[in-house]
């Protein structure tokens, strides 16, 4: 089972957000988890849980300088969050502020969703699809 949808959010002011509950049944059913990883990138916050992410973080190569330096910063950016009692988390100030008070969470498959604000969603999924570059795969879907 994995997460996919797209659902809108406030955050309130103390920048608490609810996770939508088709992604929270996964997480309990799946993982039995009260925990998630999030990780900031630059144009949304990636949420795992957490058991996919230290899989996912410690299978990373750590051979040379740059691999070394690569995971440093994934680190940095990264931080474990706690689910609390209604479903809520507790978005980091460094990861809030680039929200306005309303974010957009997208079901990216297993074991990974994003958060966005809804502004930068908007400008995102208006772009149109380059479909010389996109892979074959996707030429069943509508786009």
């Amino acid at each position: 089972m994995g997460f996919s949808g797209k659902f809108v959010h406030a955050i309130n002011a103390n920048g608490r957000v609810s996770i939508p509950s088709k992604f929270r049944e996964n997480l309990k059913s799946v993982r039995s988890e009260d925990r998630i990883v999030l990780r900031k990138t630059s144009a949304c916050v990636q949420a795992y849980p957490t058991e996919d992410w230290w899989k996912f973080f410690n299978a990373l190569p750590t051979k040379t300088k740059s691999d070394r330096y690569a995971k440093r910063k994934i680190s940095a950016n990264s931080m474990e969050v706690e689910i609390d009692n209604n479903g809520r988390v507790l978005l980091p100030a460094e990861f809030r502020e680039r929200f306005s008070s309303e974010c957009v969470f997208l079901g990216m498959g297993d074991g990974l969703f994003e958060i966005w604000d809804s502004g930068a969603w908007q400008e995102v999924s208006s772009e149109e699809i380059d479909s010389e570059e996109l892979s074959p795969e996707y030429g069943e879907f509508e786009l």
